[in-house]
């Protein structure tokens, strides 16, 4: 395993003409320090490690000119935060055998581009997330751009996909989730197993319960819904009051829902499984009204001990 902060140099230049081999290396983990690195800088790393299994790129920068093949045909797992679709679609143009995807954005991204970029990956994922990271914002919804460029089209073109953990900004348009009965059944592929919604701001309990009815005969797999909630104010208490309601419908059709409060604040890779190695940083969350105690806490940091620190 090797974690690495890059600064604004090119590390591995050397071993493009040597002849060191790392063949059990599994896992790398890329962070940036004074400046965002081009993850192809570290493509001679990449290359000198043949049974590569798991890529941590986080505060990737725009890549420059004379890109360089990346070797990632044996990676099994990327988790990226800070490229653009279109750069995206570079890197996992070179994957063959993904099957584990983390995508954490901090800004915007326009659905079709986000499609194209998947389009490698398709026939081999099993699981996706993709997601904002968290932000100060008193006010989520009110972050949120006006226009409904986000909202990504059915996820049904990826035919094995049996894990899911999405923004709700990229299912529903804005401010209709309460409408839109029938669009989260949809959304998903008849392959699901687990959906996890994160930080949904407008409520979906018609959406819940619909999908509740449908879950038998559309997603026979399909075994656990996770909602994490944001902007919860005493004005949504009427719509929390509904959740032991929708977790009965949905326990008659097999399928176990917990809920909690989506971390917002200012450590953003502590919302990455991962994305803070070492960290030893408390997690408070504020219990959702009338959640459980044992669902409260939905993205939990990756502690790992002082001994073994760990990138998984």
């Amino acid at each position: 395993m090797l974690l690495h902060v890059l600064e604004d140099v090119t590390p591995y230049d050397y071993f493009d003409d040597s002849d060191i081999e790392l063949p059990a290396l599994k896992t790398v983990a890329l962070r940036g320090a004074y400046a965002d690195y081009d993850v192809h800088d570290v493509g001679p790393l990449l290359a000198a490690a043949p049974n590569l299994e798991t890529l941590y790129a986080l505060d990737c920068g725009d890549p420059v000119g004379n890109l360089s093949w990346l070797s990632l045909g044996g990676v099994r797992k990327i988790v990226v935060e800070g490229l653009l679709p279109t750069d995206l679609a570079e890197v996992l143009s070179s994957c063959h055998s993904l099957e584990d995807l983390d995508i954490y954005l901090l800004g915007f991204s326009d659905s079709p581009l986000m499609m194209r970029a998947l389009a490698p990956v398709r026939e081999d994922l099993r699981r996706l997330c993709l997601t904002r990271l968290p932000s100060l914002a008193k006010n989520y919804q009110g972050m949120l751009r006006g226009d409904n460029g986000m909202v990504m089209p059915s996820l049904r073109s990826l035919p094995y996909l049996e894990d899911l953990v999405i923004d709700q900004v990229f299912v529903y348009r804005k401010g209709t989730a309460a409408a839109d009965t029938g669009q989260l059944a949809e959304f998903l592929p008849r392959s699901i197993r687990s959906v996890h919604l994160t930080y949904v701001h407008n409520t979906i309990n018609a959406d819940l319960l619909h999908l509740a009815a449908v879950a038998r005969s559309s997603f026979p797999n399909l075994r656990s819904v996770k909602i994490g909630f944001v902007d919860v104010t005493p004005v949504r208490a009427a719509e929390m009051e509904q959740l032991p309601m929708i977790e009965a419908a949905f326990s008659e059709s097999g399928v176990r829902l917990t809920w909690g409060e989506d971390f917002t604040g200012p450590y953003l890779y502590t919302a990455i499984p991962g994305g803070a190695p070492g960290m030893s940083l408390a997690h408070v969350n504020t219990t959702v009204p009338r959640g459980k105690s044992s669902t409260t806490v939905v993205h939990v940091p990756a502690v790992a001990d002082s001994v073994h620190c760990s990138c998984n």
